[in-house]
């Protein structure tokens, strides 16, 4: 089944732990969150997250 996991941060510990997600659990959807919009491009650019935002509010209901 798959689920949404929301990452707050997409530093070393949030896009490492994205990375592993993505690699055990590649049907889930990951959001991520971040202030720096450069931050937030190298990690969709890399795969390490499906969509982005710089407003934390916004994806929280959408997490399982």
């Amino acid at each position: 089944m798959a689920k949404t996991i929301y990452i707050a941060g997409l530093g070393l510990i949030g896009a490492s732990m994205a990375l592993g997600i993505k690699r055990d659990h590649p049907d889930y959807e990951i959001l991520g969150y971040n202030r720096s919009q450069a931050s937030r491009d190298i990690a969709l650019e890399r795969g390490m997250i499906d969509r982005a935002t710089d407003d934390f509010a916004s994806f929280a209901p959408l997490a399982d």
